[in-house]
């Protein structure tokens, strides 16, 4: 044990004296007009058609859009501005597993659209698309990709999905108030805040709830570096809900930062570091008792070395969580698992790319144990064989498949472990229409006698189509299903949404969504549906 962990320990902190703080020119897609372009003429005629360098920024309205190998008309074409920095991923933000690059906050996982047993807003449909377009840049682009200023990569919110190769593909945001930020320093923020009246004919989300009405707001700040090497993000978002029947208010929050050092040609550095409080679901057999309040902080390092044939990727990490609410157990629930790992990826150019990861796994819980309670401390690993999808601006992506396990100190209750999945897919069939599906396993400790933890399996699939620069619709469908070991509980959540988005100005849009959830338990009393539907207004900039 004690060999294998000196083998596989994968990173080594190392302090590098740079200069991060330097100011970036504007990396757009499109084209300039003829007359500017005379004035501003690029070193690569070629490369000018797809991507232009702007260092004016007057002249940024300029832009046009790139030019259509299919055949289209500009106004069936991606406009040419300035697009936001992305928040995450797609799905819902309960869970991370952070992708090569700079690694945002908890991306890269699906929950089904059902927040995985947490009360979180379902994120929007642009986080997956940018996330594999982040990943494509960091992995298939070398140098140029992890290079590009901050500006011209994309994020949530913007219209282009960002100077991947999935830049062509609609990322279901309108483009007619596509924010452009503030410039400060070498920075540019993005604000945005959503203000919604909803009706739910079962508000508490149990068996036999009352229907009525509820209120949501939902702020986000995020900014991002404009430098010509690094690149460094700070994202804030909230959630508040009030309800119309005096439940207690339902709130989540999401605030953190993430770092990228481009050390040299082929080595680079990643830093990240977040905090999440969300609430459970009180349907849920964790939560029994009541609500718990849930709060992670999370943390993680990494190096990736690019070799002629791979690239080699070591990270060291932890996630702490902290329960508090109506369970007298909550205080045995506080725990912090400990990760090092190692991911090899297979530098062929093709349309697959294999990889395949290992990690190592230390979980300590808080409370001490007797002889009368359950040792729940582990130790475990997970192995993962996959392959990144890489067929241009129609399909991208990354699938994988292994087996994690968990090995409890307390011989009384079984290893936690079972086969694990993992996908993020990107597919646009159209300039107008994008398709993405997900599929995330990941594993969550419990305290309920006999169980040594439960695995939760998502999948969804979203459709978003961009009607006009001013309309976009999207529809989307997910499950997820979660098991607890060795008490036989089972649980369900089918989750369908539709919404609609319409840009009445520059800088502020109508939003219409409608959602059903079905939960079902093997626990006797605990099934419910709910169906609701919200309007409201979008403000950003």
């Amino acid at each position: 044990m004690r060999t294998a962990a000196v083998l596989l320990l994968p990173v080594v902190l190392v302090a590098v004296p740079v200069a991060l703080a330097q100011e970036g020119a504007v990396l757009l897609r499109g084209s300039l007009p003829e007359d500017v372009q005379a004035k501003q003429a690029a070193q690569d005629p070629a490369e000018a058609e797809s991507f232009v360098v702007v260092s004016d920024p007057s002249l940024v309205g300029a832009v046009l859009p790139p030019q259509s190998s299919e055949g289209q008309s500009p106004d069936e074409m991606m406009t040419g501005s300035i697009s936001v920095p992305d928040e995450g991923v797609f799905a819902l933000r309960a869970f991370e597993d952070p992708a090569p690059g700079v690694a945002t906050l908890n991306q890269g996982a699906s929950t089904g659209l059902s927040g995985g047993a947490k009360l979180v807003p379902v994120a929007r449909f642009s986080e997956r698309v940018n996330s594999v377009g982040r990943q494509q840049r960091a992995e298939g682009n070398g140098v140029a990709g992890r290079a590009a200023p901050a500006s011209a990569q994309g994020a949530a919110g913007g219209s282009s999905g960002g100077v991947g190769t999935t830049a062509e593909a609609f990322d279901g945001e309108t483009r007619f108030d596509a924010p452009v930020g503030l410039r400060v320093g070498t920075f540019t923020i993005f604000s945005e805040a959503s203000l919604r009246g909803g009706y739910s004919d079962n508000l508490s989300q149990t068996r036999g709830g009352e229907a009525g009405s509820y209120v949501v707001v939902e702020p986000s700040v995020t900014a991002r570096s404009n430098w010509a090497r690094h690149e460094l993000s700070l994202n804030l978002n909230g959630s508040l809900t009030t309800y119309s029947n005096g439940l207690d208010p339902e709130k989540s929050i999401l605030a953190g930062t993430a770092l990228r050092l481009d050390i040299d040609p082929n080595l680079t550095g990643t830093g990240n570091l977040s905090y999440a409080y969300s609430q459970e679901s009180n349907s849920t057999a964790e939560s029994a008792g009541g609500v718990e309040d849930v709060h992670e902080i999370s943390g993680e390092l990494g190096l990736a070395r690019e070799l002629p044939l791979a690239t080699v990727s070591g990270r060291v990490g932890a996630v702490r969580s902290q329960y508090a609410g109506a369970s007298g157990s909550s205080s045995e629930r506080n725990n912090t698992l400990y990760s090092t790992g190692l991911r090899l990826d297979a530098n062929t150019g093709a349309i697959l790319r294999p990889f395949t990861s290992a990690d190592l796994l230390l979980r300590r819980f808080d409370a001490s144990c007797n002889s009368d309670c359950e040792k729940r401390n582990s130790w475990g690993y997970e192995m993962r064989l996959g392959t990144r999808v890489d067929y241009g601006a129609k399909l991208a992506g990354d699938i994988s498949a292994g087996w994690r396990a968990e090995h409890l100190d307390d011989e009384t209750l079984g290893d936690l472990s079972g086969l694990v999945a993992g996908a993020n897919l990107v597919w646009s069939p159209t300039r107008r229409t994008t398709v993405t599906a997900g599929v995330n396993t990941t594993f969550a400790t419990t305290t309920i006698a006999g169980s040594s933890g439960s695995a939760i399996y998502a999948g969804d699939m979203r459709l978003a189509h961009d009607f006009s620069d001013r309309l976009a619709g999207e529809l989307g469908a997910g499950v997820s299903l979660r098991h607890y070991e060795g008490v036989g509980i089972d649980e369900v959540t089918a989750t369908g949404l539709a919404g609609l988005t319409f840009a009445v100005t520059r800088n502020a849009a109508l939003q219409a969504k409608y959602t059903y959830r079905a939960f079902t338990s093997s626990q006797g009393g605990s099934d419910y549906d709910e169906n609701s539907i919200e309007a409201g207004v979008r403000i950003r900039h």
